[in-house]
């Protein structure tokens, strides 16, 4: 927090439990994360941003990650959550099974935004795939958003690119991610990059 610029990349944030914000990672007022490639799965909040939470300004780029399981359960953003005139960049992510009472997938509060391309959100069992309270919708660019429950877009609307369809990951029961043979998300994605 308080202008920081970390690098955080290639690690395993796992199964830890926070109070009121941010139980993967939590950034704050006016910070600028580079968060890439990380394993955060299984991780829990009592209120807002299971997985990711960014507050006050905050201006991360989320890229490549895996985010499964992760729970915010009295408040905003599962998966990811965005607050308080924060602006993130989030493309390439995976983010399966996250849950949340607003926003199980991905939450942007109406003062935040966020573009969002290339990434996979589904299976949220709880607060809708994407929710963002914003008075314009938001435009989801080569994503795939797919069987969340309540609904998949909440204030947001799927744009070029985007689909909704099983993604065929090879097999979330041992936690792998990886894309199937024959997933529609593999060469569906931006300049024909993959989905996820």
């Amino acid at each position: 927090e308080n202008h920081a610029n970390p690098i955080i990349t290639n690690n395993i944030i796992q199964q830890n439990t926070a109070g009121t914000e941010g139980g993967g990672i939590r950034c704050n007022n006016h910070s600028s994360p580079l968060i890439q490639q990380n394993y955060i799965v299984e991780n829990t909040v009592t209120g807002n941003g299971g997985g990711i939470l960014c507050l006050d300004n905050s201006s991360p780029a989320i890229i490549g990650n895996l985010l499964a399981k992760n729970l915010a359960q009295n408040g905003y953003g599962g998966g990811i959550g965005l607050q308080n005139s924060s602006a993130a960049t989030i493309s390439n992510n995976t983010l399966d099974r996250n849950s949340a009472l607003y926003g199980g997938g991905v939450y942007i509060d109406a003062t935040s935004s966020a573009s969002v391309t290339n990434t996979i959100i589904t299976n949220t069992p709880s607060g809708k795939g994407i929710r963002a309270d914003w008075l314009n919708p938001l435009v989801i660019y080569y994503c795939d958003v797919w069987n969340n429950l309540d609904e998949d877009y909440y204030g947001c609307v799927p744009g070029t690119g985007s689909i909704s369809i099983n993604p065929l990951f090879c097999d979330t029961g041992s936690t792998d991610y990886s894309l199937w043979i024959s997933s529609p998300c593999l060469g569906s994605g931006q300049n024909g990059s993959n989905i996820g």
